[in-house]
């Protein structure tokens, strides 16, 4: 990493823009896998049995359905966009803490520990970032706000940590 002609910022940042759009890729995936295999299904109803493909139809309140999609496309894409802000965001916060419990488990001083202390350390590490997550409450800041601080926070020290403390060739 440190013969790149980038500083460990933009390393870092370009490893979690990388991450949320493979994560975007993957969930318009599974989107289109699962409406693929709703058909499929109904189809394979259909083709064994007319009646069964009838009660089946007729217990899905379409309407339902359909005002609960336009609800949800609604929300995210609002007016001012507030939602769809909010969720990338916190996307973007959990994949940075994310790398940073990557990171932090990369530290020379773990590395020289046994493999099973390790272990027991990278779980400690997750153990204490979701809780940080979960409960810090800050009254007049929002759950995704200090989400995002903590992601900008893991930001930063993924890539100071990138930059000066861990060693990638070893």
């Amino acid at each position: 990493y440190n013969t790149l002609p980038v500083t460990s910022y933009e390393l870092v940042a370009s490893k979690i823009i990388a991450a949320f759009i493979w994560l975007v890729i993957f969930g318009l995936v599974l989107l289109a896998s699962m409406v693929v295999m709703t058909i499929g299904i109904l189809l394979a109803v259909l083709l064994d049995n007319m009646d069964i493909f009838r009660q089946l139809i007729t217990q899905v309140d379409l309407r339902y359905v359909l005002n609960r999609c336009i609800y949800f496309f609604m929300a995210l894409f609002d007016g001012n966009g507030y939602y769809l802000f909010q969720s990338v965001m916190m996307i973007l916060s959990t994949i940075s803490i994310g790398y940073t419990i990557i990171t932090l488990v990369h530290l020379p001083l773990i590395q020289q520990m046994k493999k099973a202390l390790r272990y027991v350390v990278y779980l400690i590490v997750i153990v204490v970032m979701i809780l940080a997550m979960e409960y810090i409450e800050l009254p007049f800041l929002d759950t995704w706000m200090v989400l995002t601080i903590i992601g900008i926070f893991g930001y930063g020290l993924t890539s100071y940590l990138v930059a000066h403390k861990i060693d990638v060739a070893g």
